[in-house]
């Protein structure tokens, strides 16, 4: 009987003790860091449990313009058990971002379901591993390799996307044109980045490493609403192997290349595979590369394709900016189709430029240009954080929205307005701002290492697009925004393509 006792005591102190662990322990320092923050305002919480999660199931970044116009640009957020600060000031912002550098690391709340699809990569590590990674990469950027092999094979896969879009016109068939940049942009980063061709463009539907994709998005975001997921989905597992298998195949040819000494391109892959450290020893493995190779791939497409599709939507509602365009690009073009936009002319679309900039202000920023969100997230680890008007206590999340960021009235009026203009310091429409009330591709060290390869890519699918065809788009378009991970039109952007030349 005294054994069972004993038993039973354990049992239940057991129980007792993980119910300490697991429930009370959680939700007192919750509570706790809640009190810390308390001198920051915010709106009031529906749950006490939920927090805010009611708010922001549509759609987080337009909720947090909303907030910041009755409760400034620093509040407070909680997402269940995570509390965060939401911070739209520009000083306060180059505090995080430039001068706390060193100090404030990423958050695992928003970026540990990105890391458990594409690895430790650019985008999700830190410290030494990063900035060995960053600047061993820049090499891969310069204006050089942009203006050389970079821009050509930019022109070759836009080409090749105006001859599918003329099968869609001989069929007299509505095609996705955001789907199409996806296209465009996935076999440009494949081939440039990592000499892989995925020929997305030459087929009409999604091919395997598409699917891959696409599905990784998906997870990712189902994983950042759903923050307590324990279980990986099967799909996503899937999704990983192919891809992983995938880069691991190109590095395999890559080295091969190497030993027989042939020629290879100064690509991503190149560069990974030749970076040293000052003793003159690799300073990656082959696990890196293919934590890089899928980095980009999930993050390095996507963001260009919607910014392209955005603005053609835009555009396509706004016939007078369109006119400029296009009046813009004849003028630099001339009347006839060109096989090929060269880098020096790019410069000189100033319009087309001002467009682009307003589709980058109303959709996102990253971290590493390609845009996984349209945020970036730090914590303020063991140290407190002093703002213009607020302390930060250790230990909590901050969230800097580019999107709300951007959507400030008080540095772009009527923000939510097509108007290439703001960007014309002559135009009626300029407003003086703070620096860093405008900062699309993010700043300081982790500021977009793409954001002129992202630019020229933009550019020359616009150009080309516009030039070479008009487009009707469909009656019942949806000019709705959805967010899978970036930014992008919720139904698609269903048109019917009209040639410019016979």
């Amino acid at each position: 009987m005294e054994m069972m006792s004993i038993v039973y005591i354990t049992v239940f102190l057991s129980f007792l003790l993980l119910l300490v662990w697991k429930v009370i322990y959680p939700i007192s320092l919750i509570l706790y860091r809640y009190k810390q923050i308390e001198h920051i305002p915010g709106p009031p919480q529906k749950s006490l449990i939920l927090g805010h999660v009611g708010d922001i199931k549509q759609f987080l970044h337009g909720k947090l313009v909303d907030w910041s116009k009755v409760y400034g640009k620093v509040f407070k957020i909680r997402i269940i058990h995570k509390n965060m600060i939401v911070v739209l000031d520009p000083d306060d912002i180059k505090t995080i971002l430039v001068n706390g550098k060193d100090s404030l690391k990423k958050s695992g709340t928003a970026y540990d379901p990105i890391k458990s699809f594409v690895g430790d990569g650019l985008l999700t590590s830190d410290g030494k591993r990063w900035k060995e990674t960053r600047k061993a990469l820049e090499q891969a950027f310069k204006r050089e390799y942009l203006k050389g092999r970079i821009t050509k094979i930019m022109n070759i896969i836009v080409n090749k996307s105006i001859d599918k879009l003329k099968e869609y016109e001989e069929r007299d068939e509505y095609v996705d044109l955001n789907s199409m940049t996806i296209k465009i942009a996935l076999d440009i980063i494949g081939w440039s980045g990592f000499s892989v061709n995925f020929d997305a463009v030459g087929n009409n539907e999604e091919n395997e490493f598409q699917k891959a994709i696409a599905t990784g998005l998906s997870e990712i975001m189902k994983e950042l609403k759903r923050p307590l997921k324990i279980f990986e989905s099967k799909d996503k597992i899937d999704s990983i192997k192919l891809l992983r298998q995938a880069g691991l195949d190109a590095i395999k040819i890559r080295k091969n290349q190497i030993k027989n000494n042939e020629e290879t391109p100064k690509d991503i892959m190149d560069v990974l595979l030749k970076a040293k450290n000052e003793k003159g020893e690799n300073i990656v493995t082959d696990n890196n590369i293919i934590e890089e190779y899928l980095t980009f791939l999930v993050a390095g497409h996507e963001t260009s394709a919607n910014m392209v599709a955005f603005c053609l939507l835009l555009l396509l509602k706004n016939e007078d900016k369109l006119k400029k365009v296009r009046e813009e690009i004849s003028s630099i073009l001339g009347d006839d189709p060109v096989d090929e936009i060269p880098f020096d002319s790019l410069s000189k679309f100033k319009y087309l430029d001002m467009c682009l900039n307003v589709c980058i202000l109303k959709l996102f920023s990253s971290s590493i240009c390609y845009s996984i969100a349209p945020a970036t997230v730090r914590t303020t680890g063991n140290k407190p954080l002093q703002l213009k008007n607020y302390k930060i206590p250790p230990n909590q999340i901050v969230i800097i929205s580019f999107y709300a960021l951007h959507h400030q009235s008080d540095y772009f009026p009527e923000p939510e307005k097509f108007i290439p203009e703001r960007f014309d310091k002559s135009s009626e429409y300029y407003v003086e701002k703070p620096i860093y009330a405008y900062i699309p591709f993010s700043i300081g060290s982790r500021n977009c290492i793409g954001k002129n390869f992202a630019k020229i890519e933009g550019k020359i699918m616009l150009i080309q697009l516009l030039h070479n065809f008009d487009f009707q788009l469909r009656d019942d378009i949806d000019l709705g925004l959805v967010q899978n991970l970036t930014l992008r039109p919720s139904k698609g952007l269903p048109a019917k393509v009209i040639s410019r030349f016979n």
